[in-house]
């Protein structure tokens, strides 16, 4: 593993979001991942929630936006929710990424209802010390933290890399 790579699995903090063909990148060298207030004012955050809402803007959807407070694991969870029909769908990014990068797609989901979720120390989720967590039993406690959180009882999860891991074993553990 890469110096970088155990820097940003101890809690480093990077975001990464596209508006148009500007990309914006912000590391944060703190000590332990950032949660709660020192999250929040963090001025990368900040910079990233702005883009982030320049990116919703841009693909014309109206969300709303939800912060889901867990126990197990203890984080908040950044939850965009785009209303509509038909059991809730729920999409679940992969590593290294975040909600934003589901903008995209969105508009082609028009009249579903949607919930975007920032997984641990991505996007506008807390960050997460993941050193010595037992991967499969984290994921399955936040997919069903999350769920719990908004009231979902049954939704359909469009995921990719990691989220579509963390996926398939939520539904393995809750059929």
């Amino acid at each position: 593993m890469r110096a970088w790579q155990k820097w940003l699995f101890r809690g480093g903090a990077a975001l990464v979001g596209v508006v148009g063909a500007v990309v914006l990148v912000a590391v944060a060298a703190e000590e332990g991942p950032l949660v709660g207030a020192a999250h929040d004012e963090a001025p990368d955050v900040r910079a990233y929630a702005a883009a982030e809402k320049k990116l919703v803007e841009h693909f014309g959807v109206d969300v709303r936006e939800h912060t889901v407070t867990l126990n197990e694991p203890a984080l908040r969870v950044h939850v965009l929710e785009l209303p509509g029909a038909g059991t809730p769908v729920v999409l679940l990014h992969g590593g290294g990424s975040m909600l934003a990068g589901w903008m995209p797609l969105v508009p082609h989901l028009k009249g579903r209802h949607l919930f975007l979720v920032d997984r641990p120390g991505c996007g506008l989720s807390d960050g997460f010390d993941y050193v010595d967590v037992d991967l499969r039993r984290h994921a399955v406690d936040f997919v069903t933290g999350v769920l719990d959180g908004l009231g979902v009882q049954r939704a359909l999860f469009v995921a990719n890399s990691m989220g579509a891991l963390w996926s398939t074993w939520f539904a393995i553990e809750h059929p």
